[in-house]
């Protein structure tokens, strides 16, 4: 926790605050920050499974991983509904509390229902086939009511899969059941994603793209070096923390999609 709290603080001021001097509005740069924070689960994890790495590091990555990438959804929750409050004027004082109650408290405690359900199954495993196509209906029924009633659907989805975590001891049915369709799935995603791609921007974002990328690497190295330095983590894994967490790719792309439906005005 401590790691992944310098690595969040000091990721978030560096990019926030050098995006902004360079001319992006205060609400982007903001989003950009909180952004910045993320780290790509699939290749981190890609990369351990490969060379079959573990130990003090491996464990200390995952659990990094899993902290930033959750710290990272509820601010971004948080960070849009008051921006889009501020912006459109509609929503102030308590009715702002209880819009952020119900984005991330309603978010989590369907997380906590339906990975509770999974945790149930999960216990009663019999069928690979029959477990993967309910596996997949939690998934999306948690995103089909993430839809509906316009909560996170990635913050509803990791607070399941940390509810069977924490609930079983058969936490990695989950991992080995999803590998058998993840493939397809990424390359779709990335696809869609790539599609949205468009070349003529990259001479207006350039400085500040360019920026983002050396903003996040200092924030990731210096934060997760700093955090470290209040544990008992030796200076070998403290110097490379955070060369190891500067993969991003999914978790951030979703959530700038989501940025850009919500702040378009910006």
């Amino acid at each position: 926790l401590l790691v992944s709290l310098g690595d969040i603080l000091i990721t978030f001021v560096l990019v926030t605050g050098i995006t902004y001097f360079l001319g992006l509005t205060l609400n982007l740069a903001i989003i950009l920050g909180i952004l910045a924070m993320t780290v790509s689960p699939s290749g981190v994890y890609a990369i351990i499974k490969e060379y079959g790495a573990k130990g003090v590091f491996t464990k200390n990555i995952l659990a990094i991983v899993a902290m930033d990438n959750l710290i990272c959804i509820i601010l971004f929750g948080l960070a849009t509904a008051v921006l889009v409050g501020i912006e459109t004027a509609s929503i102030s004082g308590m009715d702002l509390v209880i819009v952020l109650s119900k984005e991330i408290g309603f978010a989590i405690l369907i997380g906590i229902f339906t990975g509770l359900i999974l945790s149930f199954v999960t216990r009663k495993k019999q069928n690979n086939n029959k477990f993967l196509v309910f596996l997949l209906g939690i998934i999306l029924l948690n995103t089909g009511l993430a839809v509906e009633l316009q909560l996170s659907a990635l913050l509803i989805n990791i607070v399941s899969g940390a509810v069977v975590t924490n609930a079983i001891n058969r936490k990695f049915i989950l991992a080995s059941t999803l590998e058998r369709v993840e493939l397809p799935i990424f390359v779709i995603f990335l696809t869609l994603a790539g599609a949205k791609l468009d070349i003529h921007v990259l001479s207006s974002v350039g400085l500040i793209g360019g920026a983002y990328i050396v903003a996040r690497l200092l924030g990731k190295i210096l934060g997760t070096y700093i955090g470290s330095g209040f544990t008992t983590l030796p200076r070998n894994i403290r110097n490379n923390l955070g060369i190891a967490l500067t993969p991003q790719a999914g978790v951030a792309i979703g959530l700038s999609i989501i940025a850009e439906q919500k702040l378009a005005s910006s």
